[in-house]
């Protein structure tokens, strides 16, 4: 701070030549502009600034703080506590300038710039008024204020008005900004004399046009008394909160003061040091994501430098195609904040967009930026069209493609099936991009035609569709096919052999099918179990021959009867002839699962238990065939006489094979039914069962059994001639 003495504490005549020889040295140095600054407030003096502390309530306090916006470090807080009702007037506020070297009385008939900051919050405002500055006349009583800044009735404004003469005119005013930096210079000269004294105002750094005012070299200038002419008057500054009676129980007040300075120029004085008020714009979140056809919302905030206060218009660019932006509110005046929906449309592409937010005023533009990812899906089915029989189904693959990072679940639907159709997906909904089967099933009742089919996919308000087409003929007539296995056989005459006939439905066919065969040789049968089938099914064709069947390949038809359906299927039939000589000799009886030999263990007497045992020249081993009739057999001991019997005649499976001598049941008479492999199967006359060797079993104690027939290698048959 540049060193002075105040004019103040000199003698008259001694501040007469001070003022000259300052005039004369300011004229020498005029780029000092500075060197003419009288007084700050300086916070780290705290209240030593000022003359006097006006504090009407208890609890009222003049304090240094920190500013609350945080933008301007150390700042004068002033605090009005409210008071109930009919308390009256209430007062906190400062008053006079102090500098370091003493009180600075206001001179007179003298020009001076003061400038300062104020920031209000919270500041009722309704329904008395509210001083917030004056330049304040003193000395006789009853003195008024020259100049006051001060809300009045609550109709959202603040005005300067000039008090000397009474009435308070009204000669300034502008909208009333709270939580924001304000600055204000006020050049005043001093004097009783109407044609004299005059004001003029800048505020925000903007000189303010005056109401009765005119312009002197540029300026809007008010001339006015701003003193009191009564002898001895003098005018002193004052801020903080000075408010009516009416403002009791309105709630507390606290304003705000940093940067108050008094000088000669306006340079002094100026609180934002020839900054020009400004602002800042910033957009939250930087990013959103929003599907096709919604919105997303931003949250934009406009921040004030250097006392802007003005209004600031709102605009966005860079919207992607078909989006649409709005404001609420529209605009902002000196600080605050406004939220911004992007709303986009059907016809919006995904993607990514960075849209410019734009804030602009009488004195500044500035723009903030933020992106606007636009998420979508596409939608395809395969393939373009299907053609089912009326009562059958078929099926669609729908095929779900993600766009700009979609992953949303898209749930699917199907619309246009004609009467008795149905259709499902699996599964019934895709997260992002995938497939889903679409199944369509029709009845025989629905109606042939042609249809289109519409699939959407549908997540929240985004929803896509795609079109197919289902064709769907007239049903069939109910029908059946035939078909038989193995195709063909091979047996020796006078054994047997089977087929299996199978029945397939069609186009909901039910009936009975009636089966027989044809192209049987002389001597050869055939039947079938079950004789019918109804529907679907199976049968079994069993062939039996003679040993006089003539040998030779037959062709045979099995046919398939139902009402006026017939159906045919072909298989073959070889018959080999029965060779005289296969059973003459004598052969040992290997079983083919163990490779054993059929043993009589050397007895010589009946009911001796048949085995097996390992291969040697012993005559136990040893066995020849006898024909009975009816290609049936005697095996018989070449040992003891004695034949292999069924014991007791026993017609269940399992039961054990003896010797004993031939009789008239016929459990000693066997079947050699010959394998393809060139083994036998030995059916019992008497129980139809076959020889076996139980369980396959390698044991040479092992006592051989009847069986039921399987097919098994234990009751397949080798014979060894000797």
């Amino acid at each position: 701070m540049n060193s002075f003495i105040p004019l103040n504490i000199l003698p008259k005549k001694s501040r007469i030549a001070a003022l000259l020889a300052g005039a004369a040295l300011f004229c020498l140095a005029a780029p000092q502009l500075h060197a003419t600054l009288i007084w700050q407030a300086d916070t780290t003096r705290g209240t030593a600034n000022f003359e006097n502390l006006n504090i009407d309530q208890p609890g009222g306090t003049i304090t240094v703080a920190s500013d609350p916006l945080g933008q301007y470090g150390n700042v004068f807080k002033y605090y009005l506590p409210d008071e109930p009702s009919g308390f009256g007037k209430e007062r906190t506020e400062s008053k006079g300038t102090v500098t370091p070297s003493g009180t600075y009385t206001l001179q007179n008939d003298t020009d001076y710039y003061v400038g300062w900051r104020s920031m209000w919050n919270p500041m009722p405002i309704n329904p008395g008024w509210v001083a917030l500055f004056q330049l304040h006349g003193y000395g006789p009583s009853g003195q008024p204020a020259p100049l006051v800044l001060r809300c009045i009735n609550g109709d959202g404004t603040v005005s300067f008005q000039n008090g000397v003469t009474g009435g308070n005119p009204e000669f300034w005013k502008t909208t009333f900004h709270t939580n924001v930096w304000q600055n204000f210079v006020v050049h005043v000269n001093i004097s009783a004399d109407a044609n004299v004294g005059y004001v003029e105002v800048w505020y925000n750094g903007v000189n303010q046009a005056l109401a009765g005012g005119v312009s002197v070299n540029g300026v809007s200038r008010l001339y006015c008394q701003t003193l009191d002419p009564t002898s001895g008057s003098y005018d002193a500054l004052k801020w903080g909160v000075y408010r009516s009676g009416a403002m009791d129980g309105t709630g507390p007040a606290t304003a705000y003061m940093s940067g108050a300075k008094l000088g000669t120029t306006y340079a002094d004085v100026d609180p934002t040091g020839g900054s020009t008020p400004d602002f800042a714009i910033s957009a939250t979140p930087s990013s959103a994501s929003v599907l096709v056809g919604n919105s997303a919302t931003y949250t934009v905030t406009i921040t004030p430098t250097n006392g802007f206060t003005d209004t600031v218009t709102l605009s966005a660019s860079g919207l992607p195609t078909g989006a649409t932006a709005s404001f609420n509110p529209a605009t902002i005046s000196g600080s605050g904040t406004s939220t911004l929906t992007v709303t986009t449309s059907g016809s919006t592409p995904a993607g990514t967009s960075s849209i410019s937010i734009d804030g602009s005023s009488t004195s500044a533009s500035h723009s903030a930026s933020v992106s606007l990812a636009v998420k979508d899906f596409t939608l395809a089915v395969s393939p373009s069209s299907q053609t089912v029989t009326a009562g059958n189904g078929t099926t669609y693959t729908a095929t779900t493609t993600a766009l700009n990072g979609f992953s949303d679940s898209v749930s699917l639907s199907v619309s246009g099936l004609p009467s008795g159709a149905s259709g499902s997906f699996n599964p019934t909904s895709i997260s992002g991009g995938g497939s889903s089967t679409l199944s369509i099933s029709t009845t025989t009742g629905t109606t042939p035609g042609t249809y289109t089919l519409t699939i959407t996919g549908t997540d929240g308000g985004l929803s896509h569709s795609t079109t197919t087409t289902l064709v769907v003929n007239a049903p069939l007539p109910p029908d059946f096919t035939l078909s038989a296995s193995p195709s063909s056989q091979t047996v020796t005459a006078g054994n047997g052999t089977t087929y299996t006939a199978t029945t397939t439905a069609l186009n909901g066919f039910s009936g009975s099918v009636a089966l027989s065969v044809s192209g049987l040789p002389t001597g050869a049968s055939g039947s079938f179990n079950p004789t019918s089938i109804t529907g679907a099914g199976s049968s079994t064709l069993s062939v039996s021959t003679t040993t006089s069947t003539a040998a030779g390949t037959y062709p045979l038809t099995i046919t398939g009867t139902s009402g006026s359906l017939t159906h045919t299927a072909s298989v073959s039939l070889t018959i080999n002839a029965v060779s005289t000589n296969n059973f003459a000799g004598v052969f040992q009886i290997q079983n083919e699962a163990s490779g054993l030999y059929l043993n009589n263990q050397g007895s010589l007497t009946n009911g001796s238990a048949i085995t097996q045992w390992t291969s040697s020249t012993s005559s136990n081993l040893d066995w020849t065939f006898i024909a009975t009739s009816n290609s049936y057999y005697q095996i018989n001991s070449a040992k003891s006489g004695r034949d292999a019997v069924v014991q007791s005649a026993s017609t269940a499976a399992g039961a054990k094979i003896v010797q004993w001598s031939f009789g008239s049941s016929g459990d000693d008479q066997w079947k050699p039914n010959s394998n393809s492999d060139g083994s036998y199967t030995f059916v019992n006359l008497h129980s139809g069962l076959v020889l076996g060797d139980p369980g396959s079993s390698t044991s040479t104690s092992t006592q051989m059994d009847q069986e039921t027939s399987n097919g098994g290698s234990n009751q397949k048959w080798k014979l060894i001639k000797q």
